[in-house]
C-alpha cells in the first residue's frame, strides 16, 4: 500500500526571503572563515562592553 502523499507532486518552490538567505549563510559560516581582523575587533568590542557594564 502506498501513501497518497508520496504520490503527490511537489509544490512549486517559493523564493527565499532575505532572512532565510541570511540564516543559511550564517549557518554555513565557520569560525575559521572569519578574518583575523574581525576576530580581533570583535574581542575588543566585547571587552569594551564588559568594561562599561562593570563601570556602571
Amino acid at each position: 500500500m502506498t501513501n497518497a502523499l508520496s504520490q503527490a507532486p511537489a509544490p512549486p518552490s517559493l523564493p527565499l526571503s532575505l532572512s532565510q538567505e541570511l540564516s543559511i549563510w550564517a549557518r554555513a559560516m565557520c569560525f575559521e572563515d572569519l578574518p583575523a581582523e574581525v576576530i580581533r575587533d570583535t574581542r575588543l568590542r566585547v571587552l569594551d562592553v564588559i568594561g562599561l557594564a562593570l563601570a556602571g
